[in-house]
């Protein structure tokens, strides 16, 4: 079998190996092992919360009960709730789409189908396909131009004059009749303007049901090559008997003729259900269950909303699953419990529904998302086998003690998203849709924040354009939730300012990230802290009195110093009056290079510090103090009239008024300054 698709038919051959039970008429003898569900909220009031509709099995509840109810085109309110129906309904309802329902008959007197003012399954559209049981063959698909058994009791009509005692099994005479209605009742939910195509197979078990799937198949297959039928989607919802090829083959090339012949085929197979293990094994129905592993083809599974029910299922898992054989995947599972539905005819009244469970009742609700899909955008087979898959919800709860192929085996791609899949659901109320953050941004959708920075998903995408992924964008050690709401920054660009310092640095330096100069001092903060090594939001960086861009640019002293020089001087003292009158170099400590400091000769010996010779006596300041021992800020030391210079360079002592130059103790001579 080749595994491309091609045109016009979506066939979600929903071949349940599950026949959806309906527990009829308080038979306990179910067909398909389905059981009576009761709301979870009518026993521990437990709070019901997506994505699950939560409910659980009451094994001893076997009731069957049909109601009226007159709730308008949605009859299972919680179905319409669960999968956001309306906001689906806002882009797509199916029109034009052609959807043929292989079951039991479809009742098109239901007022079901005549819903939304558009009649979706007319009398022109229902067929009959009978079997001869006594030979066990089925017979040809025929209109009901000739003979309309729809009149009267539903029931009566089929079981009574149709079968008669031809039917051998006769406690099934009054159950498998209400499926086929129940489960297009299911897609007019779904897909309110859909046309149903009803190929009412008159056989409910056995090799002959198969038998007469493959019959269905063929004349589809017919029609639709000679352009007699248009069809765009194929739903079974029922499987006979297997394993024996010459019955099994014959169903196989009907398959393949139809994913052979168009683009559109999309199969979708369902596990079954059994009363006592919930995990059936696929394997005991390997011709409806391989079909699983064609292109086009998805396997179905229901969810069981609510872990409660232990049996062999996966107690905590939060959902039942089925088909879990490994030589199968399972790839979506759709809502199978609690699902309310039209039922045949009975006592002249055509509005009767009834609450149904089951895989029969999950794969309606596939086929009738694929009939939105295929209005919405016209999609090929295989774009929406993708689309489905791809968009499914995966499940909140996992065993987490299994590995990748286990989930993949026992909860497939996840739950069916409607809304997702038609580009219109946001699970997580971000403002982005499901669609997009799979398809185009990569965020996770259950998560109306990826990278929990506080800027929601659609803030961050199509606001403020920043990358959900990262908390920083722009790598600036702010977050982009702090740049934005807090501080009013650029989130994409690490330096929103450009003065050559990082949003982030800007604001551990107490600077301002929005001003190139946040003290005003001349000079930009990013020089300020990588070069000069000044502080940016304080323009005296050493508080010595002087400007930052004075210290670096005017008068080259260091701004991070007060006393660039280590004379023991300010640097604003040293440049100004001041208190001590000079003028003096804050970058040399000896200003005029006496080898006495600045801070010696102003503090200590009361010289002038701009000058070797303070008292202009011809000595070096240095020279009086450590060599001479004269008072250096005195031209004559001794007050003999006689400069301390001129006393030296006689050879009298300077410090002596009684040895002066030509006095009778004066040696002549000199030495030096």
């Amino acid at each position: 079998m080749n595994k491309f698709l091609k045109n016009i038919v979506i066939h979600i051959f929903i071949l349940n190996l599950a026949f959806g039970i309906l527990f009829i008429l308080n038979n306990q003898n179910s067909i398909c092992f389905e059981k009576n569900i009761q709301l979870l909220n009518n026993k521990s009031g437990n709070t019901l919360s997506q994505p699950y509709l939560a409910a659980y099995l009451n094994p001893d509840d076997t009731d069957f009960i049909l109601f009226e109810n007159n709730n308008g085109p949605f009859y299972d309110e919680s179905m319409k709730n669960f999968y956001d129906l309306e906001q689906c309904f806002s882009v797509a309802s199916g029109v034009g789409v052609n959807v043929v329902v292989i079951d039991t008959p479809v009742d098109y007197r239901h007022e079901i189908f005549s819903q939304e003012n558009y009649n979706s399954l007319t009398t022109d559209n229902c067929y009959r396909l009978p079997c001869d049981y006594e030979n066990d063959e089925p017979g040809n698909v025929m209109d009901i131009s000739e003979f309309d058994p729809y009149t009267g009791d539903f029931e009566d009509n089929f079981v009574n004059e149709l079968y008669i005692d031809s039917v051998p099994n006769d406690e099934f005479k009054p159950k498998y009749l209400y499926h086929g209605t129940a489960v297009a009742g299911v897609v007019k939910q779904i897909a309110p303007w859909v046309n149903i195509i009803s190929i009412g197979v008159e056989v409910t078990e056995g090799q002959l049901l198969t038998k007469a799937h493959t019959k269905a198949l063929e004349w589809l297959y017919q029609k639709m090559q000679n352009n007699e039928l248009e069809v765009d989607i194929i739903s079974i919802s029922s499987y006979g008997d297997t394993g024996d090829d010459e019955i099994d083959n014959p169903f196989r090339l009907a398959v393949e003729n139809i994913l052979d012949s168009t683009e559109d085929v999309l199969f979708t197979f369902a596990g079954p259900d059994s009363e006592l293990d919930y995990n059936f094994k696929m394997s005991l129905n390997k011709l409806y269950a391989s079909m699983g592993d064609y292109d086009g083809v998805i396997g179905v599974g229901w969810i069981y909303d609510y872990g409660i029910y232990e049996g062999n299922r996966h107690f905590n898992s939060g959902v039942n699953t089925i088909g879990t054989f490994e030589e199968i995947d399972l790839e979506i599972m759709a809502s199978g419990v609690n699902i309310e539905t039209s039922m045949p005819v009975k006592d002249g009244k055509n509005n009767l529904y009834a609450e149904t469970s089951g895989t029969s009742f999950a794969t309606p609700i596939v086929a009738g998302a694929a009939a939105l899909l295929k209005d919405f955008e016209g999609l090929t087979a295989l774009d929406i086998e993708t689309r489905i898959l791809d968009l499914a919800r995966t499940p909140k709860l996992y065993d987490l003690n299994h590995n990748d192929d286990y989930y993949r085996i026992n909860y497939g791609f996840g739950l069916l998203d409607i809304a997702a899949s038609l580009k219109v659901g946001d699970f997580d109320d971000d403002g982005l849709t499901d669609y997009d953050e799979h398809y185009i941004h990569g965020t996770d959708r259950y998560d109306d924040d990826t990278d929990m920075d506080t800027l929601n998903d659609y803030e961050e995408v199509i606001i403020h354009e920043t990358d959900p992924f990262k908390t920083d964008t722009d790598d600036d050690n702010v977050g982009d939730e702090y740049e934005v709401v807090s501080i009013g920054l650029d989130p994409l660009d690490n330096d929103t300012d450009d003065d050559g310092l990082l949003d982030g640095d800007e604001l551990i330096n107490y600077a301002d990230p929005t001003d190139k100069d946040s003290d005003d001092d001349g000079i930009e903060d990013g020089p300020e802290v990588n070069i000069y090594q000044t502080f940016p939001n304080d323009p005296d960086t050493d508080n010595d009195g002087l400007n930052d861009y004075d210290e670096i640019f005017d008068y080259l002293t260091d701004p991070t110093d007060t006393d660039s020089d280590n004379d023991g001087i300010n640097d604003w003292e040293e440049l100004n009056l001041g208190t001590d009158g000079f003028i003096t170099n804050p970058n040399i400590a000896d200003t005029d290079g006496d080898s006495l400091s600045d801070y010696a000769e102003i503090h200590i010996y009361e010289t002038n510090p701009t000058s070797h010779d303070s008292d202009g006596d011809g000595l070096y300041d240095e020279n009086e103090i450590n060599i001479h021992n004269t008072d250096p800020t005195e031209a004559d030391s001794d007050g003999d009239t006689y400069n301390d210079g001129d006393e030296l360079f006689a050879n009298t002592d300077p410090n002596d008024p009684e040895d002066y130059p030509g006095s009778s103790s004066s040696g002549g001579g000199g030495f030096g300054f």
